[in-house]
């Protein structure tokens, strides 16, 4: 039996793409705002302690005799302090990395997308099974599409997951910018007092500068991730809605074959 052609994935898939398809242009480029550093000048001669540096000071503290444990509790908690906003802005590093690549790649990826798409649609990909095979083959055959259709679906239900966050992430970006330039400015200004500067015979100014040069790396990094969140926005949203289109285009082509072949077997 000839299988009978479903539409209505492949047009939602295209209804998709269609209203998905306005910012690549914009998307392609970071803007100037994005692409600076938010560093300043005055911090340009300040450098950030790495987690192995605090962690050897760290160290170097617990096996020092000539503090006592109340003076080491204290050094603790603000090296460890110290050692989490180290670990944040690494985080936020490779987040904005990530950021910058679906600018540099995205439109690449989406062309790519829809072209396999178009082929998909229009009757390239030949997915017609081969009915006159031992029946034990075509009931082989069937369990696995119908294994492929459970997989599609739960990547479908993440793709869409994906898209509601993707959608709330500029108006969260937004919030949280100003909030970390304060922050940031505020921890400039600090690092900027000659009150504030470094004393190595002083271990409590010692961490506490430490722990504000960290914190200055971390809302340094987290400003640059957040601006390039809101730069890859629209490539981020038109990727994952031509992901989606291709997985709807999927599920009718697999679905299609293992009916033919459940009407074949059964």
């Amino acid at each position: 039996m000839k299988r009978t052609v479903r539409n209505h994935f492949t047009i939602m898939a295209t209804t998709i793409l269609i209203a998905a398809g306005g910012a690549v242009t914009a998307a392609a480029k970071p803007s100037n705002a994005a692409g600076q550093s938010s560093t300043t000048a005055s911090s340009e001669s300040r450098t950030a302690p790495t987690v192995a540096e605090l962690d050897a000071e760290l160290t170097a503290i617990e096996a020092d005799r000539t503090l006592d444990d109340a003076q080491k509790a204290q050094l603790r908690q603000t090296y460890e302090l110290a050692l989490e906003a180290a670990s944040r802005a690494a985080e936020f590093v490779a987040e904005a990395q990530r950021y910058r690549d679906a600018i540099e790649t995205g439109p690449e990826q989406l062309v790519q997308l829809r072209e396999a798409l178009e082929r998909a649609q229009s009757g390239d990909v030949n997915s017609a099974p081969d009915l006159e095979r031992p029946t034990e083959e075509l009931r082989r055959e069937l369990e696995t599409r119908r294994a492929r259709l459970t997989v599609l679906r739960e990547q479908i239900a993440e793709a869409a997951t994906q898209i509601t966050a993707n959608e709330a992430r500029p108006l969260q970006a937004g919030l949280r910018l100003p909030e970390a330039e304060r922050e940031l400015t505020a921890i400039q200004l600090k690092l900027g007092s000659t009150d504030f500067d470094d004393d190595g015979n002083q271990p409590m100014r010692r961490a506490e500068r430490q722990l504000a040069l960290a914190r200055e790396a971390q809302l340094q990094s987290e400003l640059d991730m957040l601006r390039y969140d809101q730069q890859s926005a629209p490539i981020r949203r038109e990727l994952l809605a031509a992901q989606l289109a291709a997985l709807q285009v999927d599920i009718e082509r697999n679905q299609g074959v293992a009916d033919d072949l459940a009407e074949e077997v059964n």
